[in-house]
């Protein structure tokens, strides 16, 4: 009888201490190109748009780009818009260039990435964008809550009853 009493102590207690935390969670996106993937020469250029849902809950927001150099020439420059704010004058070499975005360059759900070359031939493989979001919280079932706050009560009731007639 005395376990029955600690079994709904314990009840009681563990629907207050319980508790649990989701981790963040990476959606990666990747872009589709608008135009040829093959940049040479001034003025050549590529749009890489990317599209998601804008009331995710995003944290941080990272976009990887990702070039492989033709072979020619010494080096080759580009300039690198991120939505409608952001630009970066780069060198391209072969592999990845990684950016933080800004949240405020995801309001409206989209990331439009524009290269434009300035200077040598490169192509412009692929972009991703990754997206760190908070996890929505499975809903808390409360009517089960208060069954077991009302069942750890009615056992402590029972135990300090069954103290007091014995």
């Amino acid at each position: 009888m005395k376990c029955r009493g600690f079994f709904y102590a314990t009840a009681f207690l563990g629907c207050f201490f319980f508790t649990g935390k989701a981790d963040a969670l990476s959606i990666d996106i990747e872009g589709i190109a608008k135009g040829d993937k093959f940049l040479s020469g001034l003025g050549d250029e590529i749009v890489w748009p990317h599209a998601f849902e804008s009331s995710l809950g995003i944290k941080r927001a990272q976009i990887s780009l990702y070039f492989e150099d033709d072979g020619k020439g010494f080096f080759e420059f580009a300039l690198l818009k991120l939505g409608n704010n952001s630009f970066f004058l780069r060198e391209i070499d072969a592999g990845a260039l990684n950016f933080e975005v800004g949240l405020q360059e995801l309001l409206d759900g989209s990331l439009d990435v524009r290269i434009i070359s300035l200077w040598g031939d490169f192509f412009s493989l692929r972009t991703v964008l990754r997206l760190d979001i908070e996890p929505t919280p499975a809903p808390v079932p409360e009517p089960t809550s208060m069954l077991l706050l009302g069942s750890g009560l009615l056992g402590i009731a029972i135990l300090i009853r069954r103290k007091s007639l014995g």
